[in-house]
């Protein structure tokens, strides 16, 4: 064979094999697939993982909302949350809470607004969505998150404040906080397309609160990428991101859609970068539940603990 075209094969072969290690993988990419967050430009990327902290929040856990230094995570069921200090890499408390209308919602995802029950609490209004695929009508549930001190010792509580009814949508439907423009998108729709409805948040003023599918501000579909189910959807920088894989037959990936261009921006293959065989899980495969933003960094938390994203740009 020609020396050139060893060298060539060679080189190709470099570029796209990815590195499997237990704190640190890479995979390259395309331009179209690195525009998430908009950190990546050029012809490639390189995408990094790193074990953050353990979580104990185990069987059953789901989505995860971050404010401060403060990781919140929920169950499958909606009947507690546990607390973390993503600083000190501490488990704080795992709280029993009220149930709401129905009491079947596996709470795919969570999201702090910006909103606070009362001027003096310290966690914004907490926002928690998921229904299941043969409920016809899904819930976002909104909680007050009540830090308190005594003695120097920090204790929480969670009320639910408000029951927020979707109307006239698809099953598994998802509400995602859009802090800046204080709205909130409903994620619907899973077989060939995901759709995207945004509506004004309700008023926290009613216990009750119904949005209804015709009445939305903004709505848009997008072709679905992969074979997978979407949660733990975050709004940031005028993106929804995502994580899929609920087992190890569908496609484990980090998403973004962009509600400016009404299309998905990018997406990233966590099984190619090695993240959802890493070693240290102590179970076949980690699945992905859901995407915060902390100190600037983004993550993606499990049942057993937080990884921390890092996309930059690959110099070739």
């Amino acid at each position: 064979m020609n020396k050139r075209i060893v060298v060539l094969l060679l080189l190709f072969y470099i570029l796209v094999d990815h590195v499997n290690s237990t704190n640190n993988s890479f995979a390259i990419y395309s331009t179209h697939h690195c525009r998430l967050l908009d950190k990546c430009s050029g012809d490639s990327i390189k995408v990094t993982y790193r074990k953050y902290m353990e979580l104990s929040s185990g069987k059953g856990a789901q989505g995860a909302a971050c404010f401060g230094d403060y990781l919140i995570q929920g169950y499958d069921g909606n009947r507690q949350m546990t607390i973390y200090n993503l600083s000190k890499k501490k488990k704080l408390a795992t709280i029993g809470i009220a149930e709401g209308v129905m009491k079947r919602c596996h709470v795919n995802t969570m999201n702090f607004g910006r909103r606070k029950y009362h001027k003096d609490d310290f966690f914004p209004l907490l926002y928690v969505s998921s229904g299941y695929s043969d409920q016809k009508v899904s819930f976002v549930y909104v909680y007050r998150v009540v830090r308190s001190m005594k003695d120097n010792k920090e204790s929480f509580s969670a009320n639910l404040v408000q029951t927020i009814s979707l109307r006239g949508f698809s099953s598994w439907t998802e509400g995602v906080i859009d802090s800046v423009n204080d709205a909130i998108w409903i994620k619907y729709g899973r077989k060939r397309n995901y759709g995207y409805a945004m509506f004004p948040l309700p008023s926290i003023k009613k216990k009750y609160e119904n949005i209804v599918y015709h009445n939305y501000q903004r709505n848009f579909r997008c072709k679905r990428l992969i074979y997978g189910k979407g949660q733990g959807h975050l709004f940031y920088n005028n993106k929804i991101i995502f994580v899929a894989g609920a087992s190890i037959n569908e496609d484990f990936a980090l998403l973004s859609v962009d509600v400016t261009s009404e299309k998905f921006e990018s997406w990233i293959d966590l099984k190619e970068i090695g993240f959802v065989n890493d070693n240290n899980a102590g179970v076949k495969y980690i699945e992905p539940e859901s995407v915060f933003m902390y100190n600037g960094s983004l993550m993606i938390a499990y049942r057993k603990g937080v990884y921390e994203i890092t996309i930059e740009k690959q110099l070739l």
